[in-house]
């Protein structure tokens, strides 16, 4: 990522009901912004684990604004080639 910053997912606003959750995903540096790949699916408040170079595990958070049940899946993210890859579920 080289000096990167991942910032991906999140939540456009906090006021319902025009809040909306985001799987977008961009590389920032203090120079560009790059726009990574979509999540596959919109996700807030996640985690995101550096696995390697070029992949990343993104676990936890929320899925559709459900703040009652947290997200029970892992993805792993090549954010070289796109790649998006389900992983395991969390208990």
């Amino acid at each position: 990522m080289n000096g990167k910053l991942l910032i991906s997912g999140g939540v456009t606003t906090r006021v319902k009901p025009k809040s909306k959750q985001l799987k977008s995903s961009e590389l920032v540096s203090s120079k560009t912004i790059i726009n990574g790949p979509d999540l596959p699916e919109q996700v807030s408040g996640h985690c995101i684990i550096k696995v390697n170079e070029s992949v990343l595990l993104i676990t936890g958070g929320y899925h559709r604004n459900d703040r009652t049940n947290g997200y029970q899946k892992t993805t792993f993210l090549d954010v070289k080639t796109g790649q998006v890859v389900a992983g395991p579920r969390l208990k």
